[in-house]
C-alpha cells in the first residue's frame, strides 16, 4: 500500500500543470459563455443563458486526459523503467485513471460553483429555475468518469498516440451512426437521445437543463420544456454500464500490454481493422448511394486503410472493403428507408 501511495503522490505532482490547464480552461469557459446581455431596439434589456458549455468542457477534459494519463505508455523508451517498477500493470492503471478522474471532478465542480454563482443575480429578474443544475451537475459528471473510461480501451488497444487518439475518435462515432441505422430502420420515433452515446449524452444533459432553466423567460420566446423521462434514465444506466464494463476491459487490455509492439502500427482486432468497415458500412446505410459522389467513400476508405498500413501497400482484405463500399455507395439507394418500406415501415427518422 505504501508504494501504491508514494507512486501516486508521484504521479499527481508530475500532472500539476496539467491539471492547471485543464482548471483554467474550464473557469474561462463557463466565465465567457454562461451569460451574455444586450440591449434590443426598443431599449429593453435582453439575457442569454448557455449551459452547453458544462458538457463541453467535460468532453473536452475527458478527451484529453484520457489520452494524456497513458500517452507515455504509447513511448517504447519508457516501458522498461515503467514495467520494472515493482508495481502490478493493474494497479498502475487505476492510478492513472484516478488521478484523471480527481482532476475531472474538480475541474467541473469548481467550474459549476462559479457558472451558478453567475446565474444567482438573474434568478428573479429572469425568472429562471434553478432545480434542474444540481442533478445537472451530478448527471454529467457520473456520464462523464464513465465516458473517460471509455474512451481509455481505445487508446490502450492502439500501439502508438495517434492511433489512439484516432480510435478515441471513431469509438465515439461508430455508435451514433449505427443507433441512427436502426432508429430510422425500424421506425423508433421516440427513442431517448441519450441513447446516441455518453459523448453526446453529455451536451444533451445540459442542453435539457438550459431548456428547463429558461423556460419561464418572458424575453426567451418558446423554449420546450425537457423533463428526463424513463428512456432516458434508462439510457443513461445502459450507457454507464456500458462505459464500465469497457474500462475494465482496458484495464485487462493494459495488464496484457505486449510492450515489443509499442510504437509501431496497431494491429488489434478492436482497432482499425474492425472501426473502418463498421464505419464506412454504416454511412453508406445512414445516407444511401449516389452516382459519382460515391466515389468519395472509396476515397475516404483508401485513406483510412493508408492511415492504418502506414502507406499505400494494402492487404487484398482492405482492397475487397475499399471496392464494396465503393460500389455501394454509388448505387442511387437509400439502403435503410428500402429496408424500412420492405419490413412495413413507412416513416421513420434519422
Amino acid at each position: 500500500m505504501d508504494l501504491v501511495k508514494r507512486y501516486s503522490v508521484y504521479h499527481f505532482k508530475k500532472t500539476l500543470i496539467r491539471f492547471a490547464v485543464i482548471l483554467l480552461y474550464c473557469l474561462v469557459v463557463v466565465n465567457f459563455g454562461i451569460h451574455e446581455s444586450f440591449d434590443s431596439w426598443d431599449g429593453e434589456t435582453h439575457h442569454y443563458f448557455s449551459l452547453g458549455c458544462y458538457g463541453v468542457s467535460m468532453l473536452f477534459m475527458c478527451f484529453v486526459v484520457a489520452v494524456m494519463e497513458f500517452a507515455e505508455f504509447k513511448n517504447r523508451r519508457n516501458l522498461d523503467s515503467w514495467f520494472s517498477f515493482p508495481l502490478d500493470r493493474w494497479k498502475i492503471a487505476l492510478i492513472h485513471y484516478i488521478n484523471g478522474a480527481v482532476e475531472i471532478i474538480v475541474a467541473h465542480t469548481l467550474s459549476f460553483i462559479l457558472g451558478y454563482s453567475k446565474l444567482l443575480p438573474f434568478v428573479k429578474e429572469c425568472d429562471l429555475d434553478m432545480r434542474g443544475m444540481f442533478p445537472m451537475f451530478f448527471l454529467i459528471l457520473i456520464m462523464g468518469l464513465c465516458y473517460y473510461g471509455f474512451l481509455l480501451f481505445p487508446f490502450i488497444v492502439a500501439n502508438n498516440t495517434f492511433d489512439g487518439i484516432f480510435f478515441a475518435v471513431l469509438y465515439s462515432l461508430v455508435p451514433s451512426v449505427i443507433i441512427s441505422i436502426l432508429t430510422a430502420a425500424f421506425g423508433i420515433r421516440n427513442l431517448s437521445e441519450y441513447s446516441v452515446g455518453l459523448g453526446y449524452g453529455l451536451i444533451d444533459e445540459a442542453d435539457r437543463c438550459q431548456s428547463n432553466l429558461t423556460r419561464n423567460m418572458s424575453n426567451w420566446g418558446d423554449v420546450r420544456y425537457k423533463p428526463l423521462e424513463g428512456g432516458d434514465i434508462a439510457s443513461i444506466i445502459i450507457w454507464c454500464v456500458i462505459g464500465a464494463t469497457v474500462f475494465a476491459a482496458a484495464v485487462y487490455m493494459f495488464n496484457n500490454l505486449k510492450t515489443e509492439k509499442v510504437g509501431g502500427p496497431s494491429d488489434s482486432i478492436f482497432g482499425y481493422r474492425t472501426l473502418i468497415p463498421i464505419l464506412m458500412f454504416s454511412l453508406v446505410l445512414l445516407w444511401g448511394g449516389t452516382v459519382g459522389f460515391g466515389i468519395i467513400y472509396g476515397i475516404a476508405t483508401f485513406l483510412l486503410y493508408v492511415v492504418l498500413r502506414r502507406g499505400v501497400k494494402l492487404k487484398l482484405p482492405d482492397i475487397i472493403i475499399i471496392v464494396i463500399v465503393t460500389i455501394l455507395a454509388n448505387i442511387p439507394v437509400n439502403y435503410v428507408y428500402e429496408f424500412a418500406n420492405l419490413i412495413g415501415r413507412n416513416t421513420w427518422d434519422v
